[in-house]
């Protein structure tokens, strides 16, 4: 099959040339950019990677102009702590992703609908070959397998989870802390959620559309702040942002913040990391995020390696009845 992917996660690089690579294909590859490619192209951004799926006649090819068009945005060395599939391998590891096999929190549930996003709106701006239509929808379809037929965790540990867990060692007493969210995305509307479920806080929400956010905020008791104040961020005594931003929101300030805790879930960063040297203050990025999800994450599957394997066969019978079909749709063209 002629599909491929270029890559970064968390696996492979750190949070700073994650950022770097990010800000460079929201830049150059985002949808709606001026850079015209000869080939199909399928970016796909989550908190923990930033890949780049494609298909062409040349593989090699088109992997060389992705990486020139990456070069020209990033200054720094980069390419030692990429990833490249190609054909199956490709196939397979989209299949990993998107069964939530291959995340932080193994069987998260979120990247079917990010991986189903990124193709669906892709879509909107170019027309696909078979074999990218084909790629994604397949593993969409083994994304839902997998979480229907196979038990990956019993109890999964969330980002919601560890924040919340983190809040109640730092505000052990009341009363409790007031929170401020930046920005009404998805992964926000799930830690209000989880918050609100849990226990009455007093919750604000900063957002760039009041129109958009009023029916959840109805929903779950929030406050709304207007974007142009967010300044009032110290005001509060934890704040969590994430945001799709190029560049910081919050930034050093000699004056100490009421904030106690802070947490940034961007990739790229929305919080300038100089704020972690404020004496009573707690920054935590996504990479640390992580490291305290790994920690405490208990993989209760005994049987993770069989659903692997599973995959894997899956995987492969969907590249041999493709290839089935390309020979049988040559012959026929070929007898006319």
């Amino acid at each position: 099959m002629q599909i491929g992917i270029l890559g970064i996660n968390h696996k492979s690089a750190d949070l700073s040339t994650r950022e770097l690579f990010a800000k460079a294909c929201y830049k150059r590859l985002q949808l709606g950019s001026e850079v015209v490619l000869e080939f199909a192209c399928v970016p796909l951004f989550t908190c923990h990677r930033t890949e780049i799926y494609f298909s062409a006649e040349d593989l090699a090819a088109a992997h060389s102009v992705l990486l020139q068009l990456l070069r020209e945005e990033i200054s720094a060395s980069f390419e030692h702590q990429l990833y490249a599939y190609f054909g199956y391998d490709c196939f397979l590891h989209l299949a990993l992703v998107t069964a939530g096999l291959d995340s932080v929190i193994i069987g998260e549930s979120d990247i079917q609908r990010q991986v189903k996003l990124a193709y669906q709106q892709a879509c909107l701006y170019a027309s696909f070959p078979s074999p990218m239509h084909y790629l994604f929808q397949k593993c969409l379809q083994l994304g839902k397998y997998v979480r229907s037929e196979h038990l990956i965790v019993s109890k999964q540990i969330s980002i919601p989870h560890i924040l919340y867990e983190t809040s109640c060692h730092l505000f052990s007493t009341k009363p409790l802390p007031r929170l401020l969210f930046i920005g009404n995305s998805e992964i926000n509307r799930k830690v209000i959620a989880y918050f609100r479920h849990k226990a009455g806080y007093e919750i604000t929400l900063c957002t760039r559309s009041m129109h958009s956010a009023q029916a959840f905020a109805v929903k779950y008791a929030l406050n709304l702040l207007l974007w142009e104040q967010m300044n009032q961020w110290k005001e509060y005594d934890m704040l969590v942002s994430g945001t799709n931003t190029t560049c910081f929101l919050l930034h050093w300030q000699e004056s100490i913040p009421k904030t106690r805790l802070i947490f940034d879930l961007g990739v790229p960063r929305n919080i300038d990391p100089e704020l972690a040297k404020h004496p009573h203050t707690l920054l935590l990025n996504m990479d640390q995020i992580g490291d305290l999800l790994e920690k405490r994450q208990k993989n209760e599957s005994t049987g993770l390696k069989q659903v692997e394997r599973a995959v894997q066969h899956k995987v492969r019978a969907y590249v041999a009845l493709f290839q089935e079909k390309s020979i049988f749709q040559e012959k026929l063209l070929c007898a006319f």
